[in-house]
This record gives C-alpha cells, sequence and structure tokens, in this order.
C-alpha cells in the first residue's frame, strides 16, 4: 500500500511485535486504511527545492503515524522519518518534541525530578575511575547503603541492556571495563530488593488501569519485570496504592500532554518512586489482564 492511501502509518523498528497487529487489527475494524513502514526497509527522498512539496495535497482528513521506537540502538533514524512523514501531512502520536526530549533514560530521569516527582537516585559517569569521578562513586555507594546495583544502558526496553552488580567489587571492575571499551552509556541505580513493581497506562487524561507485575514463576530468578518473565494483575479500583499511583500519573500527563503512555512504579515500604516513562509501551499483557481493549481506544481518540 502506497503511503499517501494510509489513515494509519505504524512506524517500527520490530515490524513482528504483536502491538502493532493489534493497531492493525483495530484499524481494520474502524474502516482505516493501516499499514507498518519497516524501519529497517525504508528510505525516502529529499527534493532540492521546498517547491516541490507543494504538489503533495492537503489531505481531507487526518492522518496519523503513531511512532513505535525510542531509537534503542543510539539511531536517530527514526527521527529523521517521522520529520519527512510530517511533510507528507501525518500527525506524529506521540508528538515528536516529547519523543524527543525523554529519548533516553538521563533525560526522563532529569525531567521528573524537575517536576517534583520522586525517582531512584542514579549515577551519570563519564571518563576515568579515578579522581573527582572516583569520588563521587564512592559517595553514592554510601549515600545508596546498598550493596547490589542496577546497571542500564540510557537507552533501551524490554529489559535489554540491564545489568544486576552484586558487591562494590564487581561493579568497580563493571566500571573499569565499560571506561575500557568506549561504552558509557549507562546509568547507575541502586538495587531495591524488597519492593514490588506497578504499571499504570494512560490514554491521554483516561486512565486504562493499573496493574501489578508478577514473576510468572517463583522459580524464575530473572530480576527484570518484563513483558517476558511476567505476568500481570489488575488492582482493584478502592486500592489506596491504586488512587495514589493514578494521582501521580494524572500528574505526569498534565506536564507531557502524551496521546498514550505508560509509567513503572517501584513501591518499597509504602515510598513511592517513578521508574521509568514509556512513550511507546507494549500492551498485550496489560490488555490480558484488564480485559480492556487499549489499542481501539487510543485510535478512536486519534481519530475522532
Amino acid at each position: 500500500m502506497n503511503l499517501k492511501e494510509c489513515d494509519l502509518v505504524i512506524v517500527a523498528q520490530n515490524p513482528c511485535l504483536p502491538t502493532h497487529h493489534r493497531f492493525l487489527h483495530e484499524a481494520k475494524k474502524m474502516g482505516l486504511k493501516a499499514q507498518i513502514l519497516d524501519l529497517g526497509k525504508y528510505c525516502f527522498t529529499i527534493p532540492n527545492s521546498s517547491m516541490a512539496r507543494r504538489k503533495i495535497a492537503i489531505p481531507t482528513k487526518t492522518k496519523w503515524a503513531l511512532h513505535r521506537t525510542m531509537g534503542i540502538n543510539f539511531d536517530e533514524f527514526d527521527l529523521r522519518v517521522a520529520t519527512e512523514l510530517e511533510t507528507q501531512h501525518f500527525k506524529i502520536s506521540n508528538p515528536l518534541p516529547l519523543m524527543t526530549a525523554l529519548r533516553d533514560k538521563v533525560a526522563q530521569l532529569q525531567a521528573l525530578h524537575q517536576w517534583g516527582i520522586p525517582v531512584i537516585p542514579s549515577l551519570v559517569v563519564r571518563g576515568d575511575i579515578d579522581g573527582n569521578n572516583l569520588a563521587s562513586i564512592q559517595r553514592f555507594i554510601r549515600q545508596s547503603k546498598h550493596s547490589r546495583f542496577i546497571l542500564k544502558t540510557e537507552r533501551g526496553n524490554q529489559g535489554l541492556g540491564v545489568s544486576l552488580i552484586n558487591g562494590v567489587d564487581s561493579l568497580f571492575s563493571w566500571l573499569i571495563t565499560l571506561r575500557a571499551t568506549q561504552d558509557q552509556r549507562f546509568i547507575l541505580q541502586s538495587f531495591i530488593q524488597e519492593a514490588q513493581e506497578y504499571r499504570v497506562v494512560m490514554c491521554r487524561d483516561q486512565c486504562m488501569g493499573v496493574v501489578e507485575k508478577q514473576r510468572q514463576s517463583l522459580t524464575n530468578h530473572n530480576f527484570k519485570h518484563n513483558a517476558q518473565h511476567t505476568r500481570f494483575k489488575l488492582l482493584k479500583s478502592s486500592s489506596h496504592k491504586r488512587t495514589t499511583m493514578i494521582a501521580w500519573a494524572q500528574h505526569l500527563q498534565e506536564k507531557m500532554q502524551a496521546d498514550f503512555l505508560a509509567i513503572d512504579f517501584l513501591m518499597n515500604k509504602n515510598n513511592l518512586t517513578v521508574l521509568e516513562i514509556g512513550l511507546c509501551p507494549g500492551f498485550s499483557e496489560f490488555e490480558r489482564a484488564s480485559k480492556i481493549n487499549v489499542a481501539g481506544e487510543l485510535l478512536k481518540n486519534l481519530f475522532q
């Protein structure tokens, strides 16, 4: 299908994900012409004059491009494609300035801190592990009062690029190795073991639900709460935890004005922190747990 004929384009780095095909299914039910744009198999031209753009007729109805990648390979090609789609009169969801501003975990943590949202204290390191850097790392370790740490790449999803570090000696070994390989695009956080993780899904101003992330098996020792190793349990509407998280999520949505997002929370001894904001989250497990048609609700909101 030619893009000019599409009402909906799903811009994806992995076109086979179930979430993308949920969008195709719901779009078909709504009578929309939709297709997946595979970033690994796409090219576009840049004309020598802006005059050439005038040949593209302005559509009589709104067209949307769902931006379903966060550039985890530190490649900005997806942003260039989104800009190109804007010239073809597609609206981008989530809004491109928001996707760009919160593209990596460091940017997210800085934004959350500025908005007064509680986060897990984090350390960002560049350069040799000595001098002022060494003093900062040692101070971070003392203040964290933990002996286990999480090392995360600045960009990543589904738990990829996340490592659990046991002990200070192992931590320094990792830091020295990453410096030697010239790859310091990571953040360091304490590993909070006795904590429970939750997710709130928002569709514009509407809360779609709150779920608790649970390991699929007690024998599963994978510490990551990504979809591959986790099942979701819907929280009851009477839950105080649910009310608190929804309030924080609505506060964040007021700041971001996103079309669709997921916010991951961590609760430890009644202390609530925001782990991460997902601007193009998967939702297959959430749909199964909540019985809510997330894909359909999002498309209805966009095309209403």
